[in-house]
């Protein structure tokens, strides 16, 4: 089991991980399919770990948002 921080940190992670993403695809490292397929993916990554901070505290995703703020 992680803890919040953990689970937090690892939001934080995923998202430094999109603009790297942007990053590639305008430097033209990779395709625009390409591109859109790895975003979905880190999407998908940081919407599961919002939703088990939801369930194990028994909080709303705009408390994590409040959370991944400050």
């Amino acid at each position: 089991m992680r803890t919040l921080h953990q689970q937090l940190s690892e939001i934080k992670l995923n998202s430094s991980t999109l603009h790297d993403v942007v990053t590639n695809y305008n430097m033209g490292l990779i395709t625009m399919s390409e591109k859109h397929n790895q975003l979905l993916d880190i999407l998908s990554i940081i919407d599961n770990i919002k939703k088990d901070i939801c369930k194990e505290y028994g909080i709303n995703t705009i408390a994590v948002n409040l959370m991944l703020t400050l």
